[in-house]
């Protein structure tokens, strides 16, 4: 994926940071927190404007957030970047117990859940925990 390109899709001003940050989405293949791109970003921004770009980012739909168990969120890059939606609409997310990195796994069926009628649904949220493949494999291989 070009950044550039990306950014100028969604009429986004190709900004340093805005580059630097989208980049760090596609550079690694599990959700990030807003910690973690300051991490890795050694500190360059300071929190708010990395805040500021993750917000953007996501009210353009460019990435979405992930909540976890523990009040923490991570976000995901959405897959089909050209329609600004989330590779299919619902989608689980895959916590690892073990490196706490987050996932979008894109189901192989349909999700269906049904609710009472008298209920209106806003937000679905389905988090899988256990290992990912890396720590499992690891685990595997120490017993």
């Amino acid at each position: 994926m070009d950044i550039e390109n990306i950014l100028t899709s969604f009429s986004l001003k190709k900004t340093k940071v805005r580059k630097d940050v989208l980049s760090l989405f596609f550079h690694f293949n599990y959700a990030l927190s807003q910690s973690d791109i300051i991490k890795e970003l050694k500190f360059a921004y300071d929190e708010t404007t990395i805040y500021r770009t993750i917000n953007i980012f996501e009210s353009k739909n460019i990435i979405h957030k992930i909540p976890d168990n523990l009040k923490k969120s991570s976000y995901a890059v959405n897959k089909e970047l050209k329609t600004g939606k989330c590779s299919g609409d619902i989608h689980i997310h895959f916590h690892c117990d073990s490196c706490g990195h987050n996932f979008c796994i894109s189901p192989e069926a349909e999700i269906k859940v049904k609710l009472p009628d008298n209920l209106l649904v806003s937000f679905v949220n389905i988090i899988a925990n256990g290992l990912c493949s890396k720590c499992n494999d690891k685990n595997i291989q120490e017993n």
